[in-house]
């Protein structure tokens, strides 16, 4: 059995895909299809991620740490 080494955008525009909305802001929208699989990545996940036009792409958050120090590493 060859695994598929290429995946058409034929293929991903016929695939229906996830809709999901985050649960604290139901603006913050996107569209997910989950192209690894079919591309025969099995350790690996692949996603095409869409934000339908009028919807915000997250919500709003804020990091409070941005980086991490590592003693060992000298950082």
């Amino acid at each position: 059995m060859t695994l598929k080494q290429l995946v058409t955008r034929t293929e991903i525009a016929k695939m229906a895909g996830q809709d999901n909305r985050h649960f604290l802001n139901r603006d913050a929208r996107h569209l997910q299809k989950p192209l690894g699989e079919i591309a025969g990545l099995t350790k690996l996940g692949f996603h095409l991620i869409g934000v339908p036009i009028g919807s915000a792409s997250c919500a709003l958050h804020q990091h409070i740490e941005m980086y991490h120090r590592w003693p060992a590493a000298g950082f």
